[in-house]
């Protein structure tokens, strides 16, 4: 069985926007696996991002968020989630928005988060691991 796959935000923008030739490449790998979870706060800062930075319309969001949410697992942050996060970032010290999306991973059964930003534990509650996929 493959593991279920969260990607953080990070990859998703090296892949549609990097000037770093071999993380936009490592990037677009990954998010060819179509066993992927995001949630909405990831797909919020992509677009965010694609619109500041790299001049998307609005069009080509919407575009965007419609090939997304008919290839991935797009899930919505409960009121749970957030309250999972708070305990989360108590307790392996990661930033509140980092935990949102470990608590998310975590609440989706997810088996690896993919992520550059979050440091602290590689291994949370016994289950997910986080993993940087550009440290060789």
């Amino acid at each position: 069985m493959a593991d279920k796959i969260f990607v953080d935000s990070n990859i998703w923008l090296y892949a549609f926007m990097s000037n770093h030739n071999d993380k936009q490449k490592k990037a677009q790998e990954i998010i060819n696996n179509t066993d992927i979870v995001l949630n909405t706060q990831v797909v919020n800062e992509v677009c965010y991002n694609l619109l500041r930075k790299a001049k998307f319309s609005n069009s080509d969001i919407s575009k965007f968020i419609n090939n997304l949410r008919n290839v991935y697992s797009i899930f919505n942050i409960s009121i749970f989630t957030i309250l999972n996060a708070a305990e989360l970032s108590d307790k392996y010290g990661s930033s509140f928005w980092g935990s949102l999306i470990i608590a998310s991973a975590l609440e989706n059964d997810c088996d690896i988060l993919l992520t550059e930003d979050i440091s602290g534990a590689n291994l949370i509650e016994s289950k997910l691991k986080l993993i940087n996929p550009f440290v060789p």
